[in-house]
């Protein structure tokens, strides 16, 4: 527990040193903002939208995580160019318990994120079990972006445009709720459809459904993580 606590405060020095980083920790509260007071003026006013207004959370929730994902990747190529990790490999512990420890900053934060935009946001009502898998399933997205961008890229700069290609991956999905059916079924092949689309049932009244898109989609990342794990360590073995 002690070692968590102290590769976790490790992390949170490393983030807050950069100006550039910082700046990315304070955008999940400017989506915080826009959710509490720019979503109901807009509703308000356009009415047309409030069929959509889960997708206006979803949205808001995944790029305030993304955030987190970001910053944590961007640590990893940093120790990466400086070949901190070589150093990582004879310490007292496993590489895959030191993965976890690592992961554990973006995964707590962007749960607590999750369960602060969901708990009171002005769109959806949770109840206490929806508001928990709602906040694990787009928890457990945040670590992935982290591994796949550290993964993918050789250097923090190419790491902002590996960023920003998993970033457009993460949030295709949105594009098939405005496709006719079966069309809009087609991106369920990408992990956040899932997440996306169990708000979307909770929003439809469809709880059978968001249930399922739950029971699915985490698994899913899940076996994601482990397969991005794997990839990230033989890349830099």
């Amino acid at each position: 527990m002690s070692t968590s606590i102290h590769y976790l405060f490790y992390d949170l020095r490393l983030t807050w040193r950069e100006s550039s980083t910082r700046t990315f920790l304070m955008m999940p509260f400017v989506f915080l903002g826009l959710l509490l007071w720019g979503v109901p003026p807009l509703l308000t006013a356009f009415p047309v939208v409030q069929p959509w207004a889960a997708l206006l959370l979803d949205g808001m929730v995944l790029q305030g995580g993304i955030m987190f994902g970001m910053v944590s990747g961007m640590l990893l190529l940093d120790e990466k160019d400086q070949g901190l990790i070589t150093v990582y490999r004879v310490a007292p512990i496993s590489f895959g318990k030191w993965i976890a420890l690592k992961m554990a900053f973006p995964l707590l934060a962007t749960f607590a994120y999750a369960l602060t935009c969901f708990g009171i946001n002005p769109v959806l009502h949770f109840g206490i079990l929806g508001l928990l898998f709602s906040a694990i399933h787009f928890a457990l997205i945040t670590p992935l972006i982290a591994l796949l961008v550290a993964a993918l890229a050789h250097n923090k700069v190419e790491g902002l445009t590996w960023f920003k290609f998993v970033d457009l991956i993460m949030i295709a999905p949105f594009l098939g709720f405005f496709l006719p059916e079966p069309w809009g079924k087609l991106f369920f092949i990408f992990p956040t459809h899932w997440a996306f689309d169990a708000i979307f049932a909770l929003h439809a009244g469809d709880f059978a459904t968001m249930w399922w898109d739950h029971l699915i989609g985490i698994p899913i990342i899940c076996l994601l993580l482990y397969l991005s794990t794997l990839v990230f360590k033989r890349r830099v073995h």
